[in-house]
């Protein structure tokens, strides 16, 4: 049994093969992108769930490195970078 890849998905909701398509957003517009479409053509209709995103460290991984990394990334959303480097691969 066959089952496509989100590239693939893309394509076939492009091609109108499919309708709907749930997938996380951000992830979603990568995969567009990646297959050559265009993002501005696609629209998001219905969210299933809100959830958070996480990321993980090793266990080897100081405390101090993962409150760096935090501070870093608080940093970065309260400026307009974070939306440079989301749109970068969006």
């Amino acid at each position: 049994k066959h089952v496509a890849g989100a590239e693939s998905l893309a394509k076939m909701l492009d091609a109108g093969r499919i309708k709907l398509w749930a997938y996380e957003e951000n992830v979603a517009r990568w995969f567009i992108k990646q297959a050559g479409l265009n993002n501005g053509e696609f629209e998001s209709v219905y969210t299933l769930k809100e959830s958070d995103l996480y990321y993980a460290f090793s266990k080897d991984i100081n405390k101090q490195t993962q409150n760096l990394l935090q501070k870093a990334i608080d940093k970065i959303k309260k400026s307009n970078e974070f939306s440079k480097i989301k749109a970068s691969y969006l």
